[in-house]
């Protein structure tokens, strides 16, 4: 039998170009490190995968170059849904340099869409789980932009 156990290495070799990821954590407590660290050393050498979708309900990492900040390189990814920019001002200049999408949404919504996407997930809805990976909470896109203050509206 085939271990399910693979390294971080091989777990991030499985994101393809456009993906969504989904991170947990707080500040540098429950973080995937060696996860995102995969990701950025993969990227940085082949340059792939590119224009993923990240949501992420709290900050993460250290505020410097640790969790999230592991992201902030042009052309990885497309769009992030956030409910704290502080801890990545990596990812938070490619937003105000307007390179990504980015989003400032409530930690509360952000956890909502996980545990929705957990019970489509649980309830073997995956036609629900591809809608929310895919869209994220209804969020009408358009309206709704990242500015150097904060959230804005157009």
């Amino acid at each position: 039998m085939r271990s399910k156990i693979v390294t971080a290495d091989e777990a991030i070799a499985l994101i393809r170009d456009g993906d969504t990821l989904a991170s947990t954590g707080f500040v540098q407590t429950g973080f995937a490190e060696a996860l995102l660290s995969a990701l950025e050393r993969r990227f940085r050498a082949t340059g792939n995968p590119r224009n993923l979708t990240l949501f992420a309900a709290a900050g993460q990492g250290d505020g410097k170059t640790l969790g999230l900040n592991h992201l902030g390189h042009e052309g990885l990814l497309r769009r992030v849904v956030a409910g704290h920019w502080g801890r990545m001002p990596t990812v938070a200049r490619l937003a105000l340099d307007n390179r990504i999408q980015a989003y400032n949404l409530p930690q509360g919504i952000i956890c909502q869409l996980f545990r929705d996407l957990a019970d489509a997930l649980l309830n073997g809805d995956s036609a629900a789980a591809d809608l929310l990976l895919q869209n994220g909470p209804a969020i009408d896109y358009d309206l709704v932009r990242f500015t150097d203050t904060g959230l804005g509206r157009e």
